[in-house]
């Protein structure tokens, strides 16, 4: 019997996540396969601003695009362009800088500090920890004969295998990616990523020797976006990302001759992903593909032998597996982001009205059990537990107020202990979190985050910052953030919209919110705001947002929407300009995001569809009711972004400062990519710029 599990879309930077699988055998390996666990502000004005909207234009061939010169990023114009942009940023910047500096105290001061230190892991007769010292993250451990002798000679020293600052200091430095080291103890494999990429190079460390720092480091010549160990502690599998940022393939090297490459699966789909990862027992290793997959959902099934062809793998047969058992699977209104299998248990990672809770799986009789967090409002990230025998699951988990907490959960008895934690030096007892929701124009409840004050009185309305995303059934994550805790000590209300396109309630969620269905997740961020207004929460006049790539351009679409809801919006590498890139056959969005966005190149309602609500095609000049002002906008983007391109948010804010004085900044990092993985400090910074740019709109700096 296998125990597997089906998944809908791979984990990426737009989307989410993982699998169906296939299984791969040879003499020597077998890779195994099947799926695995793994705002309505002065209402009275709603009608005459939606009509004020221009008409949009129904086919490619009518589409004014009169700012489509600034996607050369190195033409002469564009970078005079962009020389004009830094130089209107930079005076904002200037005006800026005092309450930044303030910022940036404040969240330092914020910050505890020391962490909890994650569990320790006995694997053989070695003892493994990870510490962080000075924002470096250090991978120790010291031998053992038995977890006894562990528990014993805890003053035994530790041996560093490996310091996150061997990579480099400073702003430009690379990060640690994954970390494994072999079955038998003698590599370490990690990879190295740059703040501007997504995937990184791959390095393999001797763990042999007194001297580990002078130890043999070989340099892998590829780049790896995820890999996996093999029982013989000398071959590695990797995926990899191709031009357009998918990851197709599963390929095998040796350490010990790695540029040898075997291509031992390839998904022939573009549309879908392929992941890695390798059962407890450590017998085998998983693809993990999002094919066919509708939703996880954990299964018994059973392998038949079909001998199906693999790409360039001619010792190896594939082979699918056939029939499946549903074991567990997501009721109506929830989503299972993680499993994790034992020997006697499942563990489902759950999500339901936004809400993360565990659900413990008896896999004898099959008896479940729902395990709550310490805290409601949370993000809970699965630990290192790797013992397939093992009767305790450690995960961590963060929220608003808790930077990171460590947690033993006892499958057998369902007893929770929490190791250890460490929560922002700030008065987390003087504020609530709570959840309410609003009803969409369709009769749908959104569930809404609400953060505040406790003492802020029910009938008096409060500046608001509202955050949101909505899109590829990512669910929308309430873990520790905190660039928002100048917001809440100045008296501003933070929310929580989590619309319909993302997974907070499940498949279904996604579905009501993607394709055509996509003006849902719209009107139900407009639904959120106007009931934040209208019971008080929030402002009129004073309500601001933060949107994050899709989310940027939900926020860009409901603001074109609604001229009148937003005082501000930060906009962070922000999808603006989705007709350019969905037309486009060379963009890493066009084959995998045609499910989120339709296919407007071949399909015309797709294409009417898209270009109803594309925030860059929607532009137009409102004359506002006395005393509105217009939207102030900070686009934020990265210069090395591949996945969404600078020149979305340059064209955007280009065409809305278009003969008027707009209130549009456009902000490019240097050295960036889609996902941000540069220092602390650098990140710090950043917050800093941008809660100063939020606040002082808002009026509370």
């Amino acid at each position: 019997m296998l125990w597997q599990a089906r998944s809908l879309a791979f984990r990426r930077a737009h989307g989410s996540s993982l699998p169906t699988l296939a299984r791969l055998g040879s003499t020597e390996h077998k890779l195994a396969g099947t799926q695995r666990p793994s705002l309505k502000l002065l209402v009275q004005h709603r009608s005459a601003l939606s009509s004020a909207s221009s008409a949009v234009e129904r086919s490619p061939s009518q589409r004014r695009d009169e700012w489509r010169w600034l996607q050369d990023l190195s033409s002469h114009q564009t970078l005079q362009f962009l020389a004009q942009e830094r130089a209107r940023t930079a005076s904002l910047e200037s005006g800026l800088a005092p309450h930044v500096q303030r910022l940036q105290r404040e969240m330092r001061m914020y910050m505890p500090a020391q962490h909890p230190r994650p569990p320790q892991i006995i694997a053989g007769s070695y003892e493994y920890r990870t510490d962080y010292e000075h924002g470096a993250t250090l991978l120790k451990r010291r031998r053992i004969g038995s977890l006894e002798d562990a528990a014993l000679d805890d003053h035994a020293p530790f041996e560093t295998l490996l310091d996150s600052r061997w990579l480099g200091s400073g702003r430009r430095a690379s990060t640690l990616g994954k970390v494994l080291v072999s079955d038998d103890h003698s590599t370490l494999a990690y990879v190295s990523v740059r703040p501007q990429d997504e995937q990184g190079t791959l390095h393999i460390r001797r763990l042999s020797g007194s001297n580990l720092m002078g130890s043999m480091k070989r340099l892998l010549p590829t780049t790896v976006f995820n890999f996996v160990w093999a029982a013989d502690s000398k071959t590695i599998y990797f995926t990899r990302l191709d031009d357009a940022l998918r990851s197709l393939q599963v390929v095998r090297i040796s350490i010990e001759s790695p540029h040898q490459e075997t291509v031992v699966y390839t998904e022939p789909d573009p549309a879908f992903f392929v992941d890695l990862a390798r059962s407890k027992d450590k017998d085998t290793v998983y693809a993990l593909h999002n094919h066919h997959s509708p939703e996880l959902r954990l299964t018994c099934a059973t392998l038949h032998d079909n001998n199906l062809s693999t790409t360039a793998s001619q010792s190896a047969s594939l082979v699918l597996s056939r029939e499946a058992t549903v074991i567990a699977e997501p009721q109506a209104g929830e989503r299972i982001d993680e499993v994790e299998l034992f020997e006697r248990f499942a563990v489902l990672y759950m999500r339901a009205n936004g809400c993360p809770f565990l659900r413990i799986v008896n896999l004898a009789d099959l008896t479940t059990r729902n395990i709550k967090v310490p805290e409601h409002t949370c993000s809970i990230s699965p630990g290192t537990s790797q013992d397939i025998h093992a009767n305790t699951l450690s995960f961590s988990y963060q929220s608003p107020f808790m930077v990171d907490a460590h947690c033993d959960l006892d499958l057998d008895s369902g007893r929770l202990r929490t190791n250890g934690y460490a929560r922002p030096v700030f008065p987390v007892d003087r504020f609530v979190v709570r959840q309410t929701h609003a009803v969409a124009s369709d009769g749908t409840h959104i569930p809404v985050t609400v953060i505040h004050r406790k003492d802020k009185p029910v009938d008096v309305a409060s500046p608001c910052i509202l955050l949101a995303y909505g899109a590829y059934g990512l669910p929308l994550e309430t873990g520790f953030r905190l660039e928002i805790l100048p917001a809440l000590s100045r008296g501003v209300v933070v929310a929580y919209a989590h619309v319909r396109g993302g997974g907070d309630l499940g498949l279904q969620w996604h579905r009501q919110g993607r394709g055509i269905n996509k003006p849902n997740s719209f009107s139900d961020l407009e639904a959120v705001a106007d009931m934040l207004i209208n019971s008080s929460i929030a402002m009129p006049g004073r309500l601001g947002g933060i949107g994050t790539s899709a989310g940027g351009m939900l926020f860009a679409a409901v603001m074109n929407r609604r001229p009148d809801l937003f005082k501000a919006l930060l906009l962070r590498v922000p999808f603006l300009d989705p007709l350019t890139s969905m037309l486009d056959p060379n963009s890493p969005l066009t084959a995998g995001e045609s499910i989120e966005w339709g296919v407007p190149a071949a399909d015309q309602h797709a294409y009417a569809s898209l270009a109803s609500y594309a925030p860059y095609d929607n532009i137009h000049s409102v004359s506002l009711p006395h005393g509105l002002q217009e939207t102030s906008v900070l686009a934020t983007t990265g210069d090395q972004d591949q996945r969404v391109p600078p020149w979305h948010a340059l064209k955007f804010v280009a065409r809305l400062r278009h003969g008027r004085d707009y209130p549009a900044y456009f902000k490019l990092y240097k050295e960036r990519g889609h996902v941000h993985a540069g220092d602390s400090s650098e990140r710090l910074d950043e917050w800093a710029l941008e809660m100063a740019f939020l606040l002082r709109e808002l009026d509370c700096l």
